[in-house]
């Protein structure tokens, strides 16, 4: 063998003996052993509560090392055991459990280290069939009221009511049952006519569909059907002529008399003697004056009888006669019906009144002092029909009025003015939008419209365009922006008709539409971080805390550490709850909050650095 060989050898032998001499002794470090229970809890159903058809039994379980195994009990009976993951959802039938009995559920868990614990026992109680309805009806007798006085055929008139709904009501007389209903309005007819004249009791009951009963009443009511005697005399007026009057020739002496149950005759009397009796409507007698002594003052009295035979007498009148002419006193006269300067249409009524103490012979209506009429007997009326006139002219109406001894006297003059055609145009106003204004998404252009004789349409136009027609007020028409132009100005448009063919034209407006207000926003939100601040020392539980402001409103606002996002918050004031125990103790980390604008404009706060030292 060679030299070479036997070193090969030798270093080969060295370099094993120094990488076992390097090897060392061997150390192995104790695990601390695992003694905290499991954490478990039941989060449904709650305490108490009332459960029905299928329910979720919901059960948490946590170990800080791992669950072996979870047993969910049911009064004490198992109906759940598994050991995968740290939640369980039990469904449970409660259908096959008695009615409105409690249920105990508690849980069991145990970690891998033999370490177990127990939730409380939770009770709950089964209802799946519904409470059965033990609130009772409501009711009232409406009509009749208690003590009235009925008589024919009156409606017994019950109100009731119930939470659930009523199955019968029941109508009693004397106590005796005597017709039932179960459709509202619930309205029994009652004959008393085939009963004695007596006090009576009415009641009802009400019975709802659960059987639930009431008792209304009693109330009493007094059944008078027999008529009670006339004792009341006939009353009335001696209506012509005036007490006090000069009275000529033959004189028609009016009576107005009325009674309850009838008029049977009217006697008149002059100066006590009865000179004629009158037994049908309009009551008079013609009395001729001419037998009377001239210049004596005459004393006429009337005696009504009704068809009881019961009698009154009129106050007493007294008149002159005076047959012979000498009368020198003209009449009065007025116009009374239309005001001067009033609107008439159609055929009006001109009304005057006359009066002399010797009477009126006749009146005679002119007009532009033309006669147009002559009447003989009061009332003293002329109808005019002004259909005949041209429209919107004046018309001068006057009056004289003659005496029965020639003397006459003229009336006021009244100026009418005939309309009997609608030329008055409507009037109204855009009372939404105004001009001006910036609308978005579908908004309503309302309008206020009157006439005189009433509006019949409303037509509404967009850019000149007519979009609708409305014939009821309020009128509104919904427009739609969105189908218009966007960020350009438009013009509404509104023309009202009424019914005899008016039109008015509204002053158009102009309005801006703009759906998309954030179109032309380019500013990013202003973003600071309130807390922390930076270079802070942080520990535990840290709020991160911005202040954002923008323009046009904030979408969202993003919350980073280290440039990862670990938030998103829709919602202000905007923050986030950051953990430091889950990142490494001693360690600097960078935070940054960014926001976003409606428009998506983006703005960042200024990065600050802060340091988590939690002391592990």
């Amino acid at each position: 063998m060679t030299k070479s060989y036997y070193l090969f050898n030798l270093i080969s032998l060295f370099g094993l003996i120094l990488i076992v001499s390097c090897e060392g002794p061997f150390f192995s470090v104790q695990k601390d052993p695992d003694t905290i229970a499991p954490l478990l809890s039941i989060s449904n159903p709650a305490d108490q509560a009332i459960v029905k058809d299928s329910v979720t039994i919901a059960l948490y379980a946590y170990d800080n090392d791992e669950i072996d195994t979870i047993q969910l009990y049911l009064n004490d009976e198992i109906i759940f055991s598994g050991s995968e993951g740290d939640t369980v959802l039990y469904n449970w039938n409660t259908i096959d459990y008695p009615e409105d009995q409690f249920n105990s559920i508690w849980a069991y868990a145990v970690d891998v280290s033999g370490n177990y614990n127990q939730t409380n026992t939770i009770r709950v109680k089964v209802n799946n069939l519904p409470d059965p309805d033990t609130t009772l009806p409501t009711g009232t007798i409406v009509y009749p009221a208690n003590g009235q006085t009925v008589s024919d055929t009156i409606e017994i008139r019950v109100v009731a009511s119930d939470n659930d709904s009523i199955s019968i009501v029941s109508f009693y007389i004397e106590g005796d049952s005597v017709y039932q209903t179960s459709q509202s309005p619930y309205i029994y007819q009652w004959s008393t006519a085939e009963i004695d004249d007596d006090s009576y009791t009415i009641s009802a009951s009400v019975t709802d569909i659960s059987q639930n009963q009431i008792n209304i009443g009693p109330i009493t009511v007094f059944v008078d059907n027999i008529p009670s005697p006339d004792i009341i005399a006939p009353t009335g007026n001696i209506t012509f002529p005036p007490s006090g009057s000069f009275v000529s020739d033959t004189v028609i002496i009016q009576v107005s008399a009325y009674d309850d149950f009838g008029v049977s005759v009217v006697d008149f009397l002059v100066n006590g003697q009865s000179i004629g009796t009158d037994n049908t409507q309009p009551y008079k007698y013609s009395w001729d004056t001419t037998d009377e002594i001239e210049d004596s003052e005459c004393f006429i009295s009337v005696i009504l009888e009704d068809n009881s035979g019961n009698q009154s007498s009129l106050p007493t009148i007294s008149v002159t006669i005076n047959n012979i002419d000498d009368d020198q006193t003209p009449p009065m006269i007025n116009i009374v019906s239309p005001a001067a300067n009033q609107t008439v249409s159609d055929t009006t009524d001109i009304v005057a009144i006359a009066f002399d103490e010797f009477g009126i012979e006749r009146v005679e209506f002119f007009q532009g002092g033309i006669l147009a009429s002559t009447v003989y007997e009061d009332p003293y009326i002329f109808s005019w029909n002004t259909l005949s006139e041209d429209d919107d002219t004046e018309h001068i109406w006057s009056t004289i009025a003659y005496d029965n001894n020639g003397n006459y006297t003229y009336s006021q003059q009244v100026v009418l003015l005939v309309d009997n055609y609608d030329n008055i145009p409507p009037s109204g106003m855009i009372t939404y939008p105004a001009a001006g204004q910036s609308l978005s998404g579908e908004i309503e252009i309302k309008v206020s419209a009157n006439d005189n004789e009433g509006v019949e349409y409303v037509n509404f136009f967009i850019n000149g365009n007519q979009v609708f027609s409305d014939s009821t007020a309020p009128y509104i028409y919904n427009w739609d922006t969105e189908s218009e132009t966007e960020d350009d100005n438009h013009t509404i448009q509104i023309l009202i008709a009424d019914f005899s063919g008016n039109e008015t034209n509204l002053v158009p407006i102009t309005v801006y539409v703009d759906n998309d207000p954030y179109s032309e926003d380019v500013s990013p939100p202003l973003v600071s971080i309130l807390n922390p601040l930076a270079g802070q020392i942080l520990n535990e539980f840290v709020l991160i805390s911005a202040s954002v402001s923008d323009d046009s409103g904030i979408s969202e606002v993003l919350f980073y550490i280290n440039d990862s996002l670990f938030n998103t918050d829709t919602d202000s004031p905007y923050s986030y709850l950051w953990d430091t125990q889950s990142v490494e103790d001693s360690t600097d980390h960078v935070l940054r909050v960014s926001a976003i604008d409606y428009a998506g404009n983006e703005g960042n706060s200024q990065p600050i650095l802060v340091t988590v030292q939690n002391g592990n």
